[in-house]
């Protein structure tokens, strides 16, 4: 008898994909991007910081920051000093006007709307982005208006479930508007561990 394989997927599978879109990003991966582009003392947003991963890192490097996220991760022992329940994307430009940098892994399924709410701003902003968005037809015009200062692609793949790689490669890209630029080419690779 001839058994027959399916590659389709199973509807009774549940669906793996955290429904708030919530994916810490690895410690490790953000070092190399606060040592070249943030300076100690800078005041950084980061704007979807979930548990506060990266506030944590930023703050180690002497950058004073603030981390908000649309939800609650309170009760999952986030770092110190977060702010939770933020209304949608409505961000504060008052907030963002005493930062001179916003630093985040935005949630992916709101990648385009976090580059039109914050690159347009004259201070650094650097996101942790899949790289498919540069592919995209419909994300062409936006990356006219808005091209990046530099991409740092992540070798190797980072797991954000701590369980392997989504087969995803990712990088951060880094505009800068107003603020004179410390690197010294605009695409690169951080081998982060």
């Amino acid at each position: 008898m001839n058994q027959q394989t399916t590659l389709l997927p199973d509807p009774q599978a549940p669906n793996k994909r955290d429904p708030r879109d919530y994916y810490p990003t690895p410690k490790e991966a953000a070092v190399p991007l606060v040592q070249e582009f943030l300076k100690p003392h800078d005041y950084v947003w980061e704007p979807a910081c979930g548990r506060g991963n990266l506030v944590e890192v930023m703050r180690d490097h002497g950058c004073k920051v603030v981390g908000s996220d649309l939800h609650d991760y309170s009760d999952q022992e986030p770092a110190t000093g977060l702010h939770f329940g933020l209304d949608g994307l409505d961000f504060d430009p008052f907030e963002l006007s005493n930062n001179n940098a916003v630093v985040t892994n935005p949630p992916y399924s709101l990648a385009r709307e976090f580059i039109e709410a914050f690159v347009p701003g004259p201070w650094v902003t650097a996101f942790l982005l899949r790289n498919s968005i540069f592919g995209s037809i419909e994300r062409h015009a936006m990356w006219q208006r808005y091209p990046p200062a530099a991409i740092r692609f992540l070798v190797p793949r980072p797991s954000f479930t701590g369980g392997g790689t989504d087969n995803s490669e990712y990088a951060w890209v880094v505009w800068s508007r107003d603020r004179p630029m410390r690197c010294a080419r605009p695409i690169g690779w951080y081998h982060w561990r």
